[in-house]
């Protein structure tokens, strides 16, 4: 009896915990270009380094797991169409507001201005996997905290 009850609350606690936990959120399209910017900029860093006398600069790759490496390829992979498809809209939208089809007329930019950060704040359809920060070994990788803002919406302490 002692053994069907203690099973029965590892159960509840179990599963109240997997309700507990937040899914991951399509991320806005503003979100979406950030963290594609910061996924892009974690292959490694430049280090300056001698041979003999002379100064050359190499390219340091960051030190990370297997399975991160995959991730952040996947998630590059899930976020370039809409980095594309922004892109697209973004030059439909130059036309609807240019006079020349070339760039947006002075008199038009305020309505330009609001309808691109409506279609940036618009949901991408795209979630992707959060990072831990250890798993980004920040002790050992010098990674920029400019990049590490670009990633903060798929972040994790």
């Amino acid at each position: 009896m002692t053994r069907v009850l203690l099973i029965g609350l590892f159960c509840i606690a179990a599963i109240s915990q997997a309700l507990a936990a937040d899914p991951p959120q399509p991320l806005t399209i503003r979100q979406a270009r950030q963290v594609l910017q910061g996924l892009l900029m974690l292959d490694g860093y430049q280090k300056i380094i001698k041979d003999g006398q002379i100064e050359k600069t190499a390219v340091q790759i960051y030190d990370l797991g297997g399975g991160l490496r995959v991730q952040i390829g996947q998630s590059i992979t899930a976020l370039r169409p809409v980095d594309e498809a922004f892109q697209h809209a973004n030059l439909a939208l130059i036309h609807k507001y240019s006079d020349d089809g070339n760039a947006v007329a002075n008199a038009k930019m305020q309505d330009y201005t609001d309808e691109l950060n409506k279609t940036l704040d618009g949901v991408s359809g795209v979630t992707i996997p959060h990072i831990k920060t250890s798993e980004l070994k920040l002790d050992t990788n010098p990674i920029q905290g400019s990049v590490l803002s670009l990633l903060n919406p798929i972040l994790d302490p």
